[in-house]
């Protein structure tokens, strides 16, 4: 198995702004290292946020210019992460209802053939970590390991 392409796509509706950060995925423990994607409600002003953490550095981040307020609306959301590829900006992607996201008012990339925590043997969650718990709705969630697919072939995305 590598940890090298992945990705996760799902359905998300939140409906509730009460945490100040509300995960959708979740690999790992916070007292380590871990991996996280969620609406960020306090520091970020509801943006998209997902990162890669070892305990002690992000080997990944972004966090979106773009906010999600509408508890209303359906996201279709997906990451794909491809760390082989030549160019780093190239090696995570956002896409929210089809669209790729580009603005971050964060962006660390990840290394070259850096092998990430998604597609480890570690603890897995969905809607919540061990700490912050999503208040809302999750629909057709799904983890594809070996590759790194785009919106097209995972889901409808006109909402």
């Amino acid at each position: 198995m590598t940890e090298k392409q992945r990705i996760n796509t799902l359905y998300v509706q939140n409906i509730s702004w009460k945490n100040d950060f509300l995960t959708f995925f979740n690999v790992g423990a916070f007292s380590g290292s871990y991996f996280v994607i969620g609406f960020n409600s306090g520091t970020y002003a509801n943006a998209i946020q997902f990162y890669d953490w070892t305990g002690s550095t992000y080997r990944f981040r972004r966090i979106t210019n773009r906010t999600f307020e509408d508890t209303s609306k359906w996201y279709h959301i997906v990451v794909a992460i491809d760390t082989t590829q030549a160019t780093a900006s190239d090696r995570v992607k956002l896409y929210v209802d089809g669209d790729e996201i580009t603005s971050f008012q964060t962006s660390v990339d990840p290394s070259l053939n850096l092998d990430t925590l998604v597609g480890s043997a570690d603890t897995y969650y969905v809607g919540s970590d061990t700490s912050n718990h999503f208040d809302g709705y999750l629909a057709e969630v799904n983890y594809v390991d070996g590759q790194a697919l785009g919106p097209e072939t995972l889901g409808v995305t006109e909402t």
